[in-house]
C-alpha cells in the first residue's frame, strides 16, 4: 500500500492557520491587557493590525538580533519597567537557536506579567512521514528567496528553555488543540505558545 501525500499544503490549511494565529494573538493580547500590559511589541510582520489601547512598537524585521532589538526599542521610547506584550507570529522560524534564546531571555527579563505569543513547528523526528512531508511543503511554500526556515523545535526542550528564561506560565497548544479551539484545519505540525513572566 502506498501513501499518497500532496507535495503542497492545501491553501485552506494555510488560510486556516493564518486565521487561527490572529485569533490566538487577539486572545493573548486581551489576557495581557487584563494583567496590566501597557506596550505591544510586534516582532516581524504583524499577523493583523493591532487594535488595542496599548502603545505599539513594530520592529519590521523577523531576524533583528537582541542588541538591535533593545536599541531600537530604547530609541522608540519603550519603557523597560512596564509590563509588555510581544507578538512574534510567523517570524520565529527565521532565527537561529542562539538568537531565539537571546530574544526569549530578553523578554523573560522584563517585569512580571510581560508575555510573548509565538508559533513554531515541531522538529522532524517526532512526527510521522506524512507530517514530515507536510513540513517540507510548508517550508518551501512559506520561505522567501535567501531566507532559511528553521522549523525544528522539540516541545519539551522549548518548555525547559522558556522556564530557564524566566517564564512561569506557559501555554503550548498542539495542532489538535488549535483545531478544536479555533475550528481550523491545520497541517498537523504547528504549535501556538503564550508564555508569561
Amino acid at each position: 500500500m502506498t501513501l499518497d501525500v500532496p507535495n503542497e499544503i492545501p491553501s485552506q490549511q494555510i488560510g486556516g492557520l493564518a486565521a487561527a494565529r490572529i485569533r490566538y494573538m487577539d486572545d493573548a493580547l486581551a489576557s495581557a491587557i487584563a494583567l496590566g500590559a501597557k506596550q505591544h511589541v510586534i516582532l516581524g510582520a504583524p499577523a493583523a493590525s493591532p487594535n488595542s489601547p496599548l502603545r505599539v512598537f513594530h520592529t519590521g524585521h523577523p531576524d533583528i538580533d537582541q542588541q538591535s532589538l533593545c536599541s531600537a526599542l530604547e530609541e522608540s521610547g519603550f519603557q523597560f519597567e512596564q509590563i509588555s506584550f510581544f507578538s512574534w507570529l510567523g517570524a520565529s522560524r527565521y532565527l537561529t537557536a542562539q538568537d531565539t534564546i537571546a530574544r526569549l531571555a530578553f523578554i523573560g527579563s522584563l517585569p512580571t506579567g510581560s508575555s510573548v505569543v509565538f508559533d513554531y513547528a515541531v522538529e522532524r523526528t517526532p512526527v510521522d512521514p506524512s507530517d514530515q512531508m507536510a513540513m517540507d511543503a510548508l517550508a518551501s511554500r512559506c520561505g522567501k528567496p535567501g531566507e532559511l526556515l528553521r522549523l525544528f523545535i522539540n516541545p519539551t526542550a522549548l518548555d525547559r528553555l522558556l522556564r530557564a528564561a524566566g517564564f512561569h506560565h506557559i501555554e503550548d497548544l498542539g495542532p489538535r488543540e488549535i483545531e478544536t479551539r479555533y475550528r481550523s484545519q491545520l497541517n498537523g505540525i504547528t504549535h501556538f505558545v503564550n508564555a508569561r513572566v
